[in-house]
């Protein structure tokens, strides 16, 4: 059934009522492009770090104890993304603001993440890393759960099917587009940060 059709209590607040209402105009090739640019970001702010950075940042720390390393901090990080999710999720539900429901989340998850991406780049030692990386993951979550529940807010159901594949193609690109930077880098951990950091925060603005 659709929510434009269902019985709200006469208690919710009339901007929640449109809130919840089912959308009908057509989202413009723009904001589909925006959505993609954030998806990229995110999962570049992700998977880089992940698949490279993280790892060589560890042996430049404690070889020997690498693998540890990189367990500990991406199992920390894990932990936190399991939380933020579901909890930023929520929040933006509730969010009322000129702005909308959903862009000031994911404009403050993108600047929390972008501002641990770099204080990431220098730490020196693995409590820093774990902490940092616990913060990307707390401010990417927020952007993310954001900008997903931003496809049923805005895109009406005869177009919902074509934006979330186009998001799901934003997202590839992103794992893609961490991959290139660590190879483009050839092991320079801390300009790898930096190229995650700016591809994050760019990706927000359109």
């Amino acid at each position: 059934m659709s929510m434009s059709n269902t019985p709200v209590p006469p208690d919710v607040p009339r901007t929640t009522t449109a809130a919840l209402a089912e959308p009908t105009q057509k989202v413009t090739a723009r904001w589909v492009t925006g959505l993609v640019l954030v998806n990229v970001g995110i999962n570049a702010a992700f998977f880089g770090p992940i698949n490279v950075f993280i790892g060589q940042q560890a042996i430049s720390i404690d070889s020997p104890s690498k693998e540890a390393i990189l367990s500990l901090v991406t199992a920390c990080g894990a932990a936190v993304s399991l939380v933020a999710n579901p909890l930023f999720g929520a929040l933006s539900d509730r969010t009322t603001s000129r702005f909308g429901r959903r862009a000031p989340w994911v404009l403050l998850g993108a600047v929390l993440a972008t501002a641990a991406l770099l204080a990431m780049s220098v730490s020196a030692s693995v409590a820093l890393m774990v902490l940092f990386w616990c913060l990307v993951q707390l401010g990417a979550n927020a952007a993310y759960a954001a900008i997903f529940a931003a496809v049923p807010d805005r895109v009406p159901v005869p177009q919902r099917g074509g934006v979330g594949g186009l998001a799901a193609m934003g997202q590839t690109l992103g794992v893609l587009t961490g991959a290139v930077f660590g190879a483009v880098v050839t092991g320079n951990f801390m300009v790898g940060y930096w190229l995650c950091a700016g591809a994050l925060l760019v990706s927000v603005l359109p």
